[in-house]
């Protein structure tokens, strides 16, 4: 029996509790920020949109006014909202929220990690059931609505712990793996 089981069955004998995801955070919609504002000469702040979220790299600067709510920081956790649905926690430096990326906030009786991690299958099943056009779109009374698993703090604390163990070491297999085809194309140039 895993560690993961033994709470499970200390701290909810009767089994997990399920509860919509808008019932444990809020939803938090981007700003349709004005074009005439955006530039690329690093003026301004970074304004992140849905394909900045995996990468990280935004090279559109927003100039204009904002209001303090759209602004992002490490560690949030951001949702895009058109295409596949990608989920990633922020990492790269203060930035703005542009439309059609929300930021799940104000969680409650939740780890933002949990979410972070539990988050994915949730959207890759809204992904496959959504049907298109040209690009995917998800709303955010859809994302409320999904139904998630909440066990108590310490079983979230322990899934986080596990899942950030095999989220380092497939990190370090991929710089490995890497390496290894730089010495083989090495090797093989030299031969």
């Amino acid at each position: 029996m895993s560690n993961i089981d033994e709470l499970i069955e200390k701290l909810c004998p009767d089994g997990v509790s399920y509860t919509e995801l808008g019932e444990v955070c809020e939803i938090f919609n981007g700003a349709a920020f004005k074009s005439e504002f955006f530039n690329t000469d690093d003026i301004g702040l970074p304004l992140i949109r849905i394909r900045d979220i995996n990468t990280g790299f935004s090279s559109t600067f927003y100039s204009g006014e904002y209001s303090d709510q759209y602004i992002v920081n490490d560690g949030d956790l951001l949702i895009g909202m058109d295409g596949d649905f990608k989920a990633n926690l922020w990492n790269h430096g203060t930035a703005l929220l542009n439309q059609r990326v929300c930021r799940l906030q104000n969680f409650k009786g939740v780890l933002k990690d949990y979410i972070y991690y539990i988050v994915h299958n949730a959207l890759k099943k809204i992904h496959d059931e959504t049907s298109k056009t040209t690009v995917k779109h998800l709303s955010s009374r859809v994302l409320s609505d999904v139904t998630i698993p909440v066990p108590p703090l310490e079983v979230q604390e322990e899934i986080v712990r596990i899942l950030d163990t095999f989220t380092e070491l497939e990190a370090e297999l991929e710089a490995e793996l890497e390496a290894r085809r730089k010495q083989y194309e090495f090797y093989r140039n030299e031969l």
